[in-house]
């Protein structure tokens, strides 16, 4: 929802799909032509689709590849362009699992 006044500034907006001030699927357009083309893109809120955590849909489908884990406790400002080796199993804290 943030980005949509971004949208509105900079892009020309079309197919809004909302549902209680929610937008669930939007399309932007650039302004500007690059070469025979004026890029598009279409954004989905899969959240507002499939109300559940992607870990949770992958088990309901039957994904055989489903997220990842992400070291949670290990990232902060300075390791933000962290280059080396996967950090401890310990630094994979499920308590802080953001899904």
């Amino acid at each position: 929802m943030f980005l949509h006044k971004v949208f509105h500034k900079y892009f020309k907006v079309s197919n809004i799909i909302s549902k209680d001030l929610n937008i669930i699927s939007i399309c932007i357009t650039s302004s500007e032509k690059y070469g025979k083309f004026k890029p598009k893109l279409k954004f989905n809120d899969s959240i507002c689709i499939f109300p559940s955590s992607l870990d949770k849909l992958a088990t309901s489908f039957k994904v055989e590849t489903s997220k990842e884990h992400f070291p949670y406790s290990f990232v902060n400002e300075s390791k933000i362009n962290y280059i080396g080796c996967v950090p401890d199993i310990n630094l994979f804290n499920n308590n802080n699992k953001k899904s």
